[in-house]
């Protein structure tokens, strides 16, 4: 089998030498570099996967190929993430706060939020007037109950 691996990396460096910007590429020859005990080849791979693509995952890498043996795939995406590719990609996170972004879902939740708290209003509005038009039609000599309305 360690022929194989040896096999693969010399493949993975002949593709790399064609198209050097391929993350899979690096993926691959990091895993196979890793599956050898090379780990910091393959650490060096992956560092090289992240500044080319830094939304690279061992997920692209998943969903992107076919392979007959899904063990073998298996074990190149568990060699990937171990020499330090992450599983997924990461969140995408603004540069800076702000209300106005590119999507407007802030504004989007603003008004929602607004839409929630103007319904609680109406509604305590009218739980308040239903009591005070039953308080108000009570006589005097009436005993009233003043406990909280659930």
């Amino acid at each position: 089998m360690l022929d194989r691996y040896e096999e693969a990396i010399l493949a993975f460096k002949k593709a790399i030498s064609i198209s050097p910007e391929s993350p899979y590429y690096h993926s691959y020859l990091a895993a196979n570099y890793f599956l050898t005990g090379r780990e910091k080849k393959a650490q060096a791979e992956i560092a090289k996967v992240m500044e080319i693509d830094p939304k690279f995952s061992s997920e692209a890498c998943r969903t992107g190929e076919l392979y007959k043996d899904e063990d073998y795939l298996n074990r190149l995406i568990d060699a990937m993430r171990k020499a330090g590719l992450p599983e997924r990609p990461p969140l995408k996170m603004p540069d800076k706060p702000s209300l106005d972004n590119d999507q407007g879902d802030i504004n989007l939740e603003a008004e929602a939020v607004t839409e929630v708290i103007e319904i609680i209003d109406d509604n305590i509005k009218q739980r308040v007037s239903f009591g005070v038009c039953v308080f108000s039609n009570l006589s005097a000599s009436s005993s009233v109950d003043i406990s909280p309305i659930n």
